[in-house]
């Protein structure tokens, strides 16, 4: 392959594949696929006398039946694969372009029937849903946004300190209510009051009231 490439098993059988002179290290049932990055050959058989395909699917710019330019930067590429039953639909985002490949059934896009094995690129807010009654199998590349694009986070740390410079704004951070302190817990306490003894004048052992 001259470039990064996605491998899809498209047949009806399955396929070893692996690096040119080597033993055959991967094997895509119909419907899978793997990543090559391009920087070798490779050789593929089939698993057995059923037969196999395979399509490759390569997000490359340049010039083709499907051109595109993806600009400066780096970005994610992912390969989406789904199965979908009468009206059912996968949707999908890009803003770059979504390399769509229908290897079973057909789907419709806007208006279009994408019909196997036929690739086809598409832009934007993209919904492929199966009309037919038949099981659709899509694959789709999908270029995401450049990598490392998102805005910074920040955190915002609001000073103790105090400030002069007017009331505080909406991104200001509200101070906390102030604690109430919890209310003291009752003591009890008891006091003993001791009498003096009643004066017994005659020594009778009987107070001189009694």
């Amino acid at each position: 392959m001259a470039g990064p490439a996605f491998l899809v098993s498209t047949g009806s059988g399955g396929v070893l594949a692996g690096p040119s002179g080597e033993s055959q290290t991967w094997r895509l049932a119909a419907g899978e696929a793997i990543f090559d990055h391009g920087d070798e050959s490779l050789d593929v058989q089939a698993v057995d006398r059923v037969g196999g395909a395979v399509t490759l699917i390569a997000p490359a710019s340049g010039a083709g039946t499907n051109p595109f330019t993806p600009g400066e930067g780096v970005r994610d590429v992912d390969l989406v694969r789904d199965v979908l039953t009468t009206n059912e639909a996968l949707l999908l985002e890009t803003d770059v372009s979504a390399l769509v490949l229908v290897t079973a059934g057909s789907v419709n896009a806007g208006g279009t029937t994408i019909v196997a094995g036929t690739p086809v690129a598409l832009s934007g807010a993209i919904t492929l849903i199966n009309t037919e009654q038949t099981t659709a199998l899509v694959v789709v590349a999908v270029i995401g946004p450049l990598l490392g694009a998102g805005p910074a986070s920040s955190t915002t740390i609001a000073s103790s300190e105090p400030s002069d410079s007017g009331p505080a704004g909406p991104s200001a951070t509200t101070p906390s209510p102030p604690t109430t302190a919890p209310a003291p817990t009752p003591t009890t306490s008891t006091s003993t009051t001791t009498t003096a003894p009643a004066d017994d004048s005659d020594g009778d052992g009987l107070s001189d009231g009694q």
